[in-house]
């Protein structure tokens, strides 16, 4: 199930419970209660207009450091769509509906816009559903396991090295240092089972996904 994050007026307004039947939903009611919950690395931050552009820049930030998090600002019928942010393509824009219904297609539809699935062999890694199978079978992955494991597949064949990890995958939520990330490479390696050699350790600087030759 998708990770929703409701903030500002909407967190008030909004009456959740037409989205919780498709959405985990939580809500914020101010910027540290907000970067709190993008920590988490949710998959669609909801936010009314107004709230949106008190905080722009910040807002823009947070969203910048987080594992994939998407924005939808959300502006009342009626009203004129500021021109749209410029600094990221994760952030769109919207005319709140009135319907529940048509509020989770269009949240659906931007989780959803750019995740793919990938197939090797009897490995499937699933982006839409955040899960990975072999055969047929689900693997017990824990969410950061999951994102680690589609961030290193999307830059198949490069070397990532651990502090882009730490930006990109941990964001600003990793305690320790980063040998951190290690013990979870190693963690999902076991996991992956006879698909572990994907994951290859480059030595000095982080890790890499190679596909297997055909």
């Amino acid at each position: 199930m998708h990770k929703v994050i409701i903030f500002g007026s909407l967190a008030i307004s909004w009456d959740s419970d037409a989205i919780n039947e498709f959405f985990s939903c939580r809500t914020a009611f101010d910027m540290r209660e907000l970067e709190d919950e993008l920590i988490k690395n949710p998959d669609l931050l909801l936010i009314d207009a107004e709230s949106f552009y008190d905080n722009r820049e910040l807002v823009t930030s947070l969203i910048e450091r987080t594992f994939r998090t998407k924005a939808l600002v959300a502006f009342p019928e009626g009203c004129d769509i500021l021109s749209e942010n410029k600094d990221t393509d994760r952030i769109a824009y919207a005319f709140l509906p009135h319907s529940g219904e048509e509020l989770v297609r269009i949240m659906t539809d931007m989780i959803e816009q750019d995740r793919k699935t990938c197939v090797y062999g009897d490995l499937v890694i699933d982006e839409r559903s955040s899960q990975a199978t072999i055969g047929g079978e689900a693997i017990p992955l824990t969410q950061l396991e999951f994102n680690l494991l589609v961030y290193l597949q999307g830059r198949s064949g490069e070397t990532v090295r651990r502090d882009e990890l730490i930006k990109r995958v941990w964001g600003y939520s990793l305690l320790g240092d980063s040998r951190t990330i290690d013990t979870h490479v190693k963690s999902l390696r076991n996991k992956l089972g006879n698909h572990r050699d994907l994951i290859k350790t480059v030595w000095g600087f982080g890790y890499k996904f190679q596909q297997p030759k055909k």
